[in-house]
């Protein structure tokens, strides 16, 4: 019985320690003959003032790559042009929806003080990022830090090439494929709950906490199995699929939403698998 308590002690020891490394969100890529090591990086992409932050560690491995790699420069002029053509508002997009659906969007929209106009100036996908954005409730909405304009602010500022792993028309076309008009009904009915989600999200990620961001973002009745797998699985093997090659180029900075590190197909595993050292930094 002794014996068994001890291996049960040592098991909990270990198991404590391995879900003490996945508390952070840099990590190290080396290994496989590359003469330079490059970082991986899980960001948040939108977050209130108070909550922004951009940790000395990071700004450390940036500082130390030679570029910076996101899944899309949404602030390249080319892009910002190309995003005005892709935001375009849809006049389809809520002819799908019975008049009862229809009538509980209004319900749901006027509660928050949200025009229905505004499927007349923005595209659906626009719409979502506002409603997305209303549930972080920032004391200010038009303060809110963007962390991938933050992080090319400093990588410019060291004269470094920012690069993609997918174009915006890419991800503007997914996004739409699955933000369809029943998804938004669906939102809507349990929207006065995605702000208390919305915090627990922002609390993990500023603790660096990827174990509470896994159930999160794996949670189907928060994510599907199905957009999960487009969101996040299909993306992530294609970035993976790119990655060497940039990899044997020199020191890379890649920084994409944290949702992407985790579980058997983030890029975090799909990299070990490949034979990269994936390491952890605390600080």
């Amino acid at each position: 019985m002794n014996k068994f308590i001890a291996i049960l002690v040592f098991c909990l020891a270990v198991c404590t320690q391995l879900v003490a490394q996945e508390n952070t969100l840099l990590w190290k890529v080396s290994g496989k003959g590359l003469k330079q090591d490059s970082y991986l990086f899980g960001t948040m992409h939108i977050l209130c003032p108070d909550d922004f932050e951009i940790k000395e560690k990071v700004s450390k491995a940036l500082k130390a790559s030679s570029t910076l790699t996101l899944e899309v420069d949404a602030f390249s002029p080319e892009n910002q042009e190309l995003a005005k053509q892709l935001t375009a508002p849809n006049k389809e997009f809520l002819k799908s929806l019975s008049p009862e659906q229809l009538k509980s969007i209004e319900t749901a929209f006027a509660a928050e003080q949200i025009p229905m106009q505004l499927f007349d100036m923005i595209s659906p996908v626009g719409i979502m990022s506002f409603l997305a954005l209303k549930s972080f409730n920032c004391p200010d909405p038009t303060q809110v830090k963007l962390m991938e304009n933050e992080l090319v602010a400093l990588a410019k500022a060291d004269n470094k090439p920012v690069e993609e792993l997918e174009s915006l028309k890419f991800q503007m076309d997914l996004m739409n494929s699955i933000f369809i008009a029943e998804e938004l009904y669906n939102y809507v009915q349990k929207m006065d709950t995605y702000p208390a989600l919305t915090q627990r999200m922002v609390n993990a990620y500023k603790e660096e906490n990827l174990a509470e961001f896994n159930a999160i973002m794996f949670d189907n009745s928060y994510l599907s199995k199905e957009n999960q797998e487009m969101m996040l699985t299909k993306r992530n093997e294609n970035w993976v699929k790119l990655m060497p090659e940039r990899l044997k180029k020199g020191s890379n900075f890649f920084a994409v939403g944290a949702g992407h590190l985790i579980g058997e197909h983030g890029l975090i595993n799909l990299l070990k698998k490949q034979g990269y050292k994936v390491t952890p930094i605390f600080k």
